[in-house]
């Protein structure tokens, strides 16, 4: 009898440890599952970010090239102006050209 007890205690001391470490392993898991949620929150907003960014790009890829053939388009304006004197005050001639004041004189 006293050998079926022992056994008894041995088991029951094996349950609890074996529980004990079922709950650290739980804990464990439940931080790492939060750690998880955090960098994947933290990986979809560092996304969502380079997303905006990216159109933001876009748009001034698109404003740059618009900026650009204006440019040109002055440019090939200017070219086929003819060219006078300057004006009184010898401020040259003051032309607009797309919401753009431009002042040429004589070179």
């Amino acid at each position: 009898m006293a050998l079926l007890s022992d056994q008894l205690e041995n088991q029951t001391e094996k349950i609890s440890d074996l529980q004990r470490v079922l709950g650290d392993k739980r804990d464990i898991l439940r931080r790492t599952e939060e750690s998880l949620q955090r960098e994947v929150l933290s990986r979809s907003s560092l996304e969502t970010r380079k997303l905006e960014l990216l159109s933001e790009i876009s748009g001034l890829k698109l404003r740059q090239a618009t900026l650009e053939k204006e440019n040109l388009d002055l440019k090939r304006q200017l070219q086929f102006q003819p060219q006078s004197g300057t004006g009184p005050g010898g401020r040259g001639e003051r032309k607009s050209y797309g919401g753009h004041e431009i002042t040429r004189g004589v070179k």
